[in-house]
């Protein structure tokens, strides 16, 4: 397997190998092979990149990028399987990756005996990236 630290070019590319050995010490015979790298796009995701449970009752969410604070703030954008609701989201005003989800007056989630599902809906980066369906917008609630 082969690494670089940086891109390759786009287009033909050769590589020439020489007094390699392999694992066992025997000689790998000198070869040169081309190859070509094409283009590839690969599209912006949005997901939550580590989250915590602080206490019962308040979740620190991370995500890869800044969210919308508009629509980060409502909290119909956070559901729970089994039912639970967030009473207030809150965006932390340093890193407008970070959001406090705040479950008070609700029932707690951690180390409770009891495993909630979140799924987070309708969000977006400041940038416009929707969050990703599935990986990526799901966090299992569950503490020791």
């Amino acid at each position: 397997m082969l690494s670089y630290s940086s891109d390759l070019p786009v287009g033909a590319n050769t590589l020439i190998t020489s007094r390699l050995k392999d694992f066992y010490g025997s000689p790998i015979p000198p070869d040169t092979t081309v190859f070509n790298i094409d283009s590839v796009n690969v599209p912006e995701e949005f997901f939550v990149s580590s989250f915590e449970i602080l206490d019962p009752y308040r979740i620190k969410i991370v995500f890869n990028k800044e969210v919308n604070t508009t629509l980060a703030v409502n909290p119909e954008n956070y559901n729970f399987d089994p039912a639970n609701k967030v009473t207030s989201v809150d965006v932390d005003a340093s890193n407008p990756k970070v959001i406090y989800l705040n479950l008070k007056g609700n029932k707690p989630v951690g180390s409770i005996g009891k495993e909630y599902r979140l799924r987070i809906l309708n969000l977006t980066s400041t940038d416009g990236v929707v969050i990703n369906s599935g990986a990526g917008s799901y966090l299992v609630l569950t503490g020791y």
